[in-house]
């Protein structure tokens, strides 16, 4: 797993192949996400695989909050 530090950052992986990602919860868990970009629109979408639900990155403030926190990741296979 890749610690990710700023959008940039997941914006650069997310053009380059990679979408899964995940931010650590408390006790080790994972909240899992699979993250695409449109260069259009210059915008993210995101499917959170705990709920299955999907919605643009501009709500899902969590993930912003979870980069300033170190606690987002990328998922190295």
């Amino acid at each position: 797993m890749d610690r990710m530090s700023s959008m940039e950052q997941v914006k650069e992986e997310v053009v380059n192949g990679n979408h899964d990602f995940f931010i650590l919860l408390n006790g080790g868990l994972r909240s899992s996400k699979h993250i695409t970009f449109d260069p259009i629109e210059n915008e993210f979408w995101v499917w959170n695989l705990i709920d299955d639900s999907e919605e643009y990155l501009d709500g899902h403030p969590n993930i912003k909050e979870a980069i300033g926190k170190g606690a987002f990741y990328m998922e190295v296979v």
